[in-house]
């Protein structure tokens, strides 16, 4: 009976899909976001890295924590969107997930009309790529793609 279980829990084990992760963008990264069309600008630095999870072919963005540094509306610092009045720099440092940052922005009335697409397409990292770049990159599944290139060397 024991032996029986320990060939079953052998074949649990080995039915287990294996996670293959890969830092998109390394915590202490800058991005940007410059909106295409108004005098409205974001920094982020990332607090943690960005990571990209693999399961089959299941890819699952985990989304790092990152502060907010700077923003600007027609050039005047941390102006309060929300009330539509010049605001102060807060006291304390602000906090959250990336994908939640984004959907704040892109829920304020005065800087719309905004979309994810547009959000992801006009914030830069470093000054290299766009996220919309970086997130078609990870995603796609063509063979001359260089992440997969990457990925097929890992499994090697």
């Amino acid at each position: 009976y024991e032996l029986q279980r320990a060939i079953d829990l052998i074949t649990d084990i080995q039915n287990i899909p294996i996670i293959k992760g890969v830092t998109l963008l390394a915590a202490g990264m800058e991005l940007i976001f410059k909106h295409p069309s108004l005098d409205y600008t974001i920094t982020l630095e990332l607090l943690q890295d960005w990571k990209l999870d693999i399961v089959g072919a299941v890819k699952t963005h985990e989304y790092p924590n990152c502060k907010i540094k700077h923003w600007q509306f027609n050039t005047q610092a941390f102006f309060n969107l929300v009330n539509n009045k010049p605001g102060n720099e807060p006291r304390n440092s602000m906090e959250d997930k990336l994908d939640k940052v984004r959907t704040n922005v892109l829920g304020y009335a005065t800087l719309q009309p905004l979309t994810e697409e547009v959000f992801n397409a006009n914030t830069t990292f470093e000054g290299i790529w766009t996220v919309k770049e970086l997130i078609e990159k990870s995603d796609s599944s063509k063979r001359d793609n260089w992440f997969c290139r990457i990925f097929r060397q890992l499994n090697k």
